[in-house]
């Protein structure tokens, strides 16, 4: 279904070469149907970026995570705390989702670790695959990701 829905889109020519897939394909299977949507189109993979993040991450991440009921904004116990004196995002305005349990995440962890693995191998194969550090703060991580599509275009 969602290959269809992609196809829609890659065989517009306004859309040649104007891509950014954000958690597609997610195995093997989907990323030879994209290869050889890409193929029909006249189109290629230029990257594949992975960002590399630990178990003990994940579970800081998702177990730490709270969303305020009022304003909806996200915060984190570990990493950006709600600010201590605000009307709004007070704690006792501050919710966690139910699936947000370290079972949970450990699992997703497990999950896309097995799952993506051998879609890793074959971008990896290909020359494609970059792996940035998913656990350095936000502009390092943002200047590595601009840095290697930068390097794309010049």
């Amino acid at each position: 279904m969602v290959g269809k829905l992609i196809e829609k889109f890659i065989c517009k020519k306004e859309y040649k070469n104007k891509f950014i897939f954000d958690g597609y394909p997610r195995n093997l299977s989907q990323a030879k149907y994209l290869e050889s949507l890409l193929k029909k189109y006249g189109q290629k993979i230029d990257l594949v970026l992975k960002l590399s993040v630990s178990l003990e991450t994940i579970k800081k991440r998702i177990s730490g995570r709270s969303v305020c009921s009022l304003c909806g904004k996200t915060y984190n116990q570990y990493f950006n705390p709600a600010p201590i004196k605000s009307n709004c995002c007070a704690p006792k305005f501050l919710q966690k989702r139910s699936d947000d349990t370290l079972e949970v995440a450990v699992n997703r962890f497990q999950t896309y670790e097995k799952s993506t693995e051998p879609l890793m191998q074959f971008y990896k194969k290909l020359g494609l695959l970059k792996v940035v550090n998913g656990e350095d703060v936000i502009s390092k991580i943002n200047a590595e990701i601009s840095h290697l599509i930068d390097a794309i275009e010049g």
